[in-house]
């Protein structure tokens, strides 16, 4: 009897948490680009580093890129000894961003994007994300 009591909660318990997900759209923090994405109130920042480059997407939360005339991009870029100068990036291609500072002198830095522009002609301002990375010093 306790056995029928037992399974019968669990197969409510289980029924109840798949029926709490349902039409609940994904988080959404997937890799278009082969980088490591976050997340800010208006839009996913995508950072791909390859060998000395780094690369900033900028894109809305229906995945869709935002146009690089839309965005204003600041913040800062801090090596490992905490020694911090302003981020500076270039546009590319109307595609994604650039980081112009040279990152490749330090194992670790971090890389901290300040976002302002337009989705779709609402305005914001200030969105800030921080990525941790490192270099592979070979």
């Amino acid at each position: 009897m306790f056995k029928k009591v037992l399974v019968s909660l669990l197969v409510l318990v289980v029924n109840f948490s798949l029926l709490a997900h349902e039409g609940h759209k994904e988080a959404g923090l997937k890799s278009l680009y082969g980088g490591v994405v976050k997340k800010t109130t208006n839009t996913f920042v995508e950072v791909v580093q390859e060998g000395k480059e780094v690369q900033l997407f900028v894109r809305d939360h229906d995945d869709k890129m935002i146009p690089l005339t839309d965005l204003q991009i600041g913040g800062e870029v801090k090596d490992s000894k905490k020694k911090s100068e302003p981020l500076k990036v270039a546009a590319i291609s109307n595609k994604h961003f650039k980081v112009l500072n040279d990152v490749s002198k330090h194992p670790f830095f971090s890389l901290k994007v300040m976002i302002s522009g337009k989705i779709k002609n609402t305005k914001f301002a200030k969105e800030e994300v921080v990525f941790n990375l490192e270099n592979s010093m070979e």
